[in-house]
């Protein structure tokens, strides 16, 4: 009876530690006020080790959904991946035939053998456009990520208070709406400045001339797979090889549409690599800084506003009826179960 007795005293009392310490309610309105700062200080302070991806508290440790960084990151990579679904099929003979086609519709004044700047701009423009809808979801994406930890780490630390968990959550979704609309402002500028190709990296040009091997190299493989030759006859292979590559040379580096075309499919892809990697690293960094940089700080100062109206800060630390009554349940089985675990005791030390 008596161990019965012990474990269920000890279990209540675990489930009393489950609930959050509340704060003994201040008299006075400095008191309030005083408290309120504190509180709004701390809640603050945890969402932004949250955005920084600083874990030292027990409430990050022991909930993962609060752990901002770590989301906002998975959130950057899937941008990252539907800005690489767009990329057009650079190595596809269609595509190289559709791009002779454009490169004919749009010729100007250039000289035989030269490209066509006029295609080259208008397809690149083209390409950039698509990145419009994965800047979209990044923003909407970040923003619900944003909302939901904010909302759950106020739920978590102000459990007592659904008051001011309320306001937080309003607060909150206003500044990020606020901040998204800056942030889509400078997401905006960026693609705009991707429309103008541009560069000064010399990485471009690596690029082109690695794509230039992979070519010629595949070019060379087909040549042996495509030969009838066995290599015993060593003679007549190599001039069936050299043919090959002979005609190879001429589709691709003659004065035609076709040669053209594949010699600019290929400083696209270069540039198209080169743009993209640029886009996503500046929009990540655009959103991190505009959006989640800023929010903890103007939280507080919308918070802030709350602090010289008395009637509100009573409403934000009036605890919830439904926990005042569960605490008062969980006191009261305590009680009693200390007094019969105290007599079972005293009855033990008699016999």
């Amino acid at each position: 009876m008596r161990s019965l007795v012990d474990k269920l005293l000890g279990d209540v009392r675990a489930e009393m530690r489950l609930f959050p310490s509340s704060t003994k309610f201040s008299r006075t309105t400095a008191e309030r006020q005083k408290l309120f700062v504190s509180t709004v200080q701390d809640f603050v302070r945890q969402l932004a080790d949250s955005i920084r991806g600083e874990y030292r508290e027990r409430v990050m440790v022991r909930n993962a959904e609060l752990r901002l960084f770590a989301q906002a990151v998975l959130k950057f990579e899937e941008f990252q991946q539907q800005v690489q679904e767009t990329a057009p099929k650079f190595r596809e003979d269609e595509y190289v035939d559709a791009l002779a086609l454009q490169i004919e519709e749009f010729r100007g004044r250039e000289l035989p053998g030269f490209m066509s700047s006029q295609a080259f701009y208008m397809c690149m423009s083209q390409y950039v456009d698509r990145w419009q809808e994965p800047i979209t979801a990044l923003v909407t994406e970040v923003r619900n990520v944003a909302l939901d930890v904010a909302v759950g780490l106020s739920s978590t630390l102000l459990q007592p208070y659904p008051s001011l968990q309320q306001a937080i959550r309003e607060v909150v979704a206003t500044v990020l709406d606020d901040s998204i609309r800056h942030a889509q402002d400078h997401l905006q500028d960026q693609l705009s400045r991707e429309k103008d190709p541009f560069t000064l990296n010399d990485f471009l040009q690596q690029w082109v001339n690695k794509l230039r091997y992979d070519r010629f190299s595949t070019a060379v493989e087909r040549a042996f797979e495509d030969a009838k030759h066995p290599p015993s006859n060593w003679g007549a292979l190599k001039d069936e090889i050299y043919m090959s590559m002979r005609q190879w040379y001429r589709s691709t580096h003659a004065i035609s549409a076709k040669a053209s075309a594949q010699e600019m499919a290929g400083i696209m892809e270069a540039y198209w690599n080169l743009s993209a990697k640029r886009f996503v690293d500046n929009c990540c960094m655009t959103v991190d800084k505009d959006i989640l940089g800023t929010l903890p700080d103007a939280i507080q100062d919308q918070m802030f506003q709350f602090i010289k109206e008395d009637d509100r800060l009573k409403l934000f630390f009036t605890e919830s009826p439904e926990l005042v009554a569960k605490k008062q349940e969980l006191d009261s089985k305590r009680e009693r179960l200390s007094r019969a675990a105290e007599k079972l005791a005293a009855i033990a030390s008699i016999a």
